[in-house]
């Protein structure tokens, strides 16, 4: 039989002993996995191991629903994310949001095109970052694809040659696999899900679960209502501080979520910035609050430790 007679096969192996635990046998072959990238670095079809046939466009989807199939001994439950990160969040959540609730995913499968990384590659993992939150990382490896043997043979050197690739997959903790872009390779499939579950052993057999996507959600609404509150008290003439004086520190992401916010409610307007030096305790931020009604806090000794806006 050749490698690409079917879409999903089985490897029968002896009866197990009766002394195994059955539920524990179980717990350990059943495995849930989630692919997300670019649909070009990929070939659908129906001798694709992992993907099978292209699925409807997500403008189409109402909810994403796993796809059973038995992968050697393993009872596989593939969910395809291709081309989600090519949309808006909002136009996704509601799906994810059902899908992490409904499953425990216990790798998440980046499909990165071998020599042709793309910036739209480098922001993949960021989108699954923003989405799912940091401690997806932990469920993170990198599959790449190529075409030609050739490529395959030469993709350690080229990890070395190309920084961005190799910060990724530092990211990813460094794990990788290579795989030929139609996917319907026995070999390789075999050893992926052999480092699928070499991934679900090193995290203790935990997966990412609906309540790891809640705490992100968390985190995000009170995220975005202190923006929200200090947009507003920015707009009352209250500043911003912009660097920790103590600490030399300038939170970018907290700083840019501000200020877009600040943008939104006043609208695209020209802004003119205004710098003060001066030596300690001159009259620094005396002088802006007389000028333009701000409060800058001011005492007769030091009082600014730090960068700040109004």
């Amino acid at each position: 039989m050749s490698s690409t007679d079917s879409a999903a096969y089985a490897v029968h192996s002896p009866p197990r002993s009766k002394e195994k635990d059955p539920h524990l046998s179980d717990k350990k072959r059943s495995l849930t996995v989630a692919l997300f990238g670019n649909s070009t670095s990929v070939q659908f079809g129906h001798d694709n191991i992992l993907l099978g046939e292209e699925s409807h466009p997500l403008k189409e989807l109402s909810r994403i629903d796993p796809v059973q199939m038995k992968i050697l001994e393993h009872n596989v439950s593939v969910i395809n994310m291709i081309d989600f990160t090519e949309h808006q969040m909002d136009s996704v959540d509601h799906l994810i949001c059902k899908l992490v609730n409904e499953n425990e995913i216990c790798a998440f499968i980046f499909v990165v095109r071998l020599g042709q990384f793309t910036y739209a590659d480098k922001m993949g993992l960021e989108w699954l970052q923003t989405v799912f939150g940091d401690r997806v990382l932990q469920f993170v490896m990198i599959v790449f694809i190529y075409e030609r043997e050739e490529e395959c043979n030469t993709i350690i050197d080229d990890l070395k040659k190309n920084s961005v690739v190799e910060k990724l997959l530092k990211k990813c903790g460094g794990r990788f696999h290579t795989c030929r872009k139609t996917m319907n390779n026995r070999s390789e499939m075999r050893e992926l899900m052999k480092k699928i579950e070499c991934l679900f052993n090193e995290n203790q057999e935990q997966c990412y679960t609906g309540e790891m996507y809640n705490t992100r959600l968390n985190r995000d609404s009170n995220f975005q209502k202190n923006v929200n509150d200090n947009a507003e008290m920015m707009m009352s003439g209250f500043p911003l501080e912009l660097m920790d004086g103590d600490a030399a520190h300038v939170p970018l992401i907290w700083i840019s979520a501000v200020l877009d916010k600040l943008n939104q409610k006043l609208g695209d307007q020209r802004v003119f910035v205004l710098s003060v030096l001066g030596i300690q305790s001159s009259g620094k931020s005396t002088m802006l609050n007389a000028m333009f009604g701000l409060e800058f806090p001011v005492s007769a000794g030091r009082c600014t430790r730090e960068l700040s806006c109004s």
